[in-house]
């Protein structure tokens, strides 16, 4: 081996020791760019001639320099783009991905476009980006990878994460090893610090400190070092990525709450059905027919058989009276659970019987229509709809000063169509209902609506007051 080749191998080394470069990074792409390049002008060479080697001189060797030329100029091509890589780079695809960031909330979906942006703009280098577990502090999910199969999946809770929010939005890897180079790390966490042809770290953190993901950046494939402008231009899609993430998670994190809520709301609404269903059973079955009913036929019996006035007119004011404490506990056992709401076609009666009730309340008058034939609708529809209808009426007559109520319910034709209940008012003219702080009502209409899957909607009616309506599919 000749000399000068011994000597050119400690040309890195000593450059490192000397202090003239911080780190073998920049030196390596220059090594292997040029390695590269002498590497395919050789091959063109060897090739060209052992064509005229092995060819006879005249035209057949001028057709096969032509056919080589030809073969080989992919190659030369690929030389060329790799010598002026760094002048021609194009930062579109980032720009455009700093852009599109912003047009979706879907976590997926910023992920891909992340990761187009990095692999287009750097000649598909390797890539990992990890996404932080909204459970679980700490934990990082792999969203992404590309040609790094040695990452794993999931990175549980450890080190790694507490220290990546504390660095820097954009670091190079060789700082991220040696900030933990005396950490204790797991398996996981040593798998993706250790993953070979690492270049740089991308820290996603959102502004209270907290870790939202981060990336790990192989080398550009075209073997060019990451500059300074490469550096600026990262930093600014990693501040656009950064505030998408953000809202990502803040979106996600309120949809998971409204569920959390909708859930709690099923489940406080099953549990009053059933408590007031049993409450009602008791009042109907024991104090009605165990205690009531027994005093009105000893009460009758004995009116029968006294003749004394006085004391006829004693029993008789009495038995007026368990006649009208009896009627006014079946009446409770109406309101705190109407009869036809176990019945899948009991709406109709449940909506008749709100609108004779309303009339009692006020000196108006409430008319209810049906359209359509009837349809068995399931009970949890069923007592979400009376409640609607319920807070209605109220809004109507205690609120809007109204009236007139009309209650018109069409039942769908085909079964993709919903089942429409509107509630039209003579109320004040031009004024809407709108959900008002402490006021708890619309709030519990529009939740009831929403616990059924049905759209709710208060919109101005054409004869003055407000038109509730209601779609839901049965």
């Amino acid at each position: 081996m000749p000399g000068w080749i011994c000597w050119t191998a400690f040309i890195p080394l000593a450059y490192l020791i000397g202090g003239v470069l911080p780190n073998l990074y920049h030196l390596d792409r220059v090594v292997r760019r040029g390695g590269a390049g002498m590497a395919t002008i050789s091959i063109m060479v060897i090739a060209l001639s052992v064509l005229a080697a092995v060819l006879p001189p005249g035209w057949p060797l001028v057709v096969g320099i032509v056919t080589a030329s030809v073969l080989l100029t992919p190659y030369a091509a690929r030389l060329g783009a790799r010598i002026f890589a760094n002048r021609d780079r194009s930062y579109a695809p980032l720009h455009a991905a700093a852009h599109a960031l912003t047009t979706t909330l879907d976590t997926a979906a910023l992920t891909q476009i992340l990761a187009n942006a990095l692999r287009d703009t750097f000649h598909q280098p390797r890539l990992g980006i990890y996404l932080a577990d909204p459970d679980i502090p700490h934990a990082v999910q792999l969203a992404w990878r590309a040609d790094a199969p040695e990452l794993p999946e999931r990175i549980e809770p450890g080190v790694l994460a507490p220290a990546l929010a504390a660095q820097p939005m954009l670091c190079e890897a060789r700082n991220v090893h040696e900030s933990l180079r005396h950490a204790d790390l797991h398996a996981a966490e040593l798998a993706v610090l250790h993953a070979p042809d690492q270049a740089l770290w991308g820290v996603l953190r959102h502004a209270s400190g907290d870790l939202l993901g981060f990336f790990v950046l192989g080398a550009d494939r075209s073997l060019e070092p990451y500059r300074a402008e490469d550096w600026r231009e990262l930093q600014r899609l990693m501040a656009a990525a950064t505030l998408a993430f953000a809202h990502s998670a803040a979106y996600e994190e309120q949809r998971r709450a409204t569920a959390c809520i909708r859930d709690l709301y099923h489940e406080v609404q099953r549990t009053r059905d059933a408590t007031l269903s049993m409450l009602a059973r008791e009042l109907h079955d024991e104090i009605i027919h165990v205690y009531v009913r027994p005093n009105l036929h000893a009460l009758r019996t004995m009116c029968k058989q006294i003749s004394d006035p006085p004391l006829y007119a004693a029993l008789t004011t009495l038995l007026k009276r368990e006649e009208k404490l009896a009627e006014a506990l079946r009446e409770i056992c109406e309101r705190i659970h109407p009869s036809g709401l176990d019945d899948p076609l009991g709406l109709p009666t449940l909506l008749r019987i709100h609108a004779i009730r309303a009339e009692t309340m006020w000196p108006g008058t409430c008319t209810f229509h049906i359209n359509g034939d009837l349809h068995p609708i399931a009970i949890d529809q069923q007592a979400e709809i009376v409640r609607i209808l319920r807070e209605s009426i109220n809004n109507a007559v205690q609120h809007a000063d109204a009236t007139r109520i009309r209650l018109t319910v069409h039942y769908p034709r085909h079964p993709a169509e919903p089942l429409q209940l509107t509630i039209d008012d003579n109320g004040r003219s031009g004024t809407v209902a709108r959900p008002r702080p402490g006021q708890r009502g619309i709030y519990g209409m529009y939740a009831s609506a929403d616990a059924i899957g049905g759209h709710l909607t208060f919109e101005p009616h054409t004869g003055g007051g407000t038109r509730v309506r209601l779609r839901v599919v049965v």
